[in-house]
Order: C-alpha cells, then sequence, then structure tokens
C-alpha cells in the first residue's frame, strides 16, 4: 500500500503526530492469524507512549479478534455491532470488555442502560443529521461515528 499510495500514513506516523492530542480508536480487522505474536507487539510499541482507554480503543467486529488481539486490558476493545446488536451486547458483557458501538437504531435505550449499568463504553453510529447528533448526546452516548460530517453542521 506504501508503495502504490505513499501518502497515506502509517499508524506509527499518526501516534507520532497526533498521539495525546486525539482519542485514536483503531479498528481491528481479520488477518494471518500465524503472527499474531508480531502484531500485538508492534501495537504495544506503536502505542507505548499513549495510555489504554484514555488516548485509544480497539474496534472489532468480533470476540474473537479481542481474544486474538489481546496485548491490552479488556477494556480497551469495544465491539462494533451490525444487525448483531444482541449478541455483541451479550458478549461485551460477559467477556467484560469496554463497551458496545453499533447503528443508532440498534443501540436501544435498554441496551445502554445495561452497558452504562456495568461501567462500559456505548458507542452509537451513522448519523445524518444534526437533530439525530443531538439526539445521541442526549442518550448518553460516549461516542457517536458518522460517514457523513458535511451533514452535521
Amino acid at each position: 500500500l506504501r508503495a502504490e499510495l505513499p501518502q497515506i500514513p502509517t499508524l506509527e506516523e499518526l501516534v507520532e503526530r497526533f498521539g495525546k492530542k486525539i482519542h485514536f480508536f483503531i479498528e481491528l480487522k481479520p488477518a494471518n492469524f500465524d503472527h499474531i505474536e508480531i502484531y500485538n507487539k508492534s501495537l504495544k510499541k506503536i502505542l507505548a507512549g499513549l495510555n489504554e482507554k484514555e488516548d485509544f480503543h480497539f474496534l472489532a467486529q468480533s470476540i474473537g479478534l479481542v481474544l486474538k488481539f489481546n496485548a491490552f486490558s479488556n477494556d480497551s476493545y469495544l465491539l462494533v455491532s451490525d444487525i448483531n446488536t444482541k449478541e455483541l451486547s451479550e458478549q461485551a458483557l460477559s467477556y467484560k470488555i469496554g463497551g458496545l458501538a453499533g447503528h443508532y437504531l440498534l443501540i436501544t435505550d435498554k441496551v445502554i442502560q445495561k452497558h452504562k449499568n456495568e461501567n462500559q463504553l456505548i458507542g452509537t453510529g451513522y448519523v445524518r443529521s444534526k437533530s439525530s447528533l443531538s439526539r445521541e448526546y442526549n442518550r448518553e452516548a460516549d461516542f457517536v461515528f458518522t460517514n457523513h460530517p458535511w451533514f452535521l453542521k
């Protein structure tokens, strides 16, 4: 990728430039797990100057990824649901990880309360309007994702 698009920074370059200035949400993707120890060591090295939970969280779409990328404390990981919110909610609670994120329509007030009762974070996503952003803020989402920031003016 670097050879084809040299302008795309590496995680290490981003941490050097923006570490302690922004909160990183680092999405974990399925990988060649034959090399998982190398990946975990690399992440530990790159993020060594940052504090877990304060400066970064990991996002994963399965508990399997969390269990593989296990170089950090459980509460620095957040599961991101698709249409499987109930399943991932239960896993986040049972594995005592950092929390749950997903589409605002599927993260109900009941789900939010269950996770807040366990001191877990809740993230809601894919808002497309300023009123949706306000609603999620009032529902006490800890963070809100959007793919359309220009609609939030």
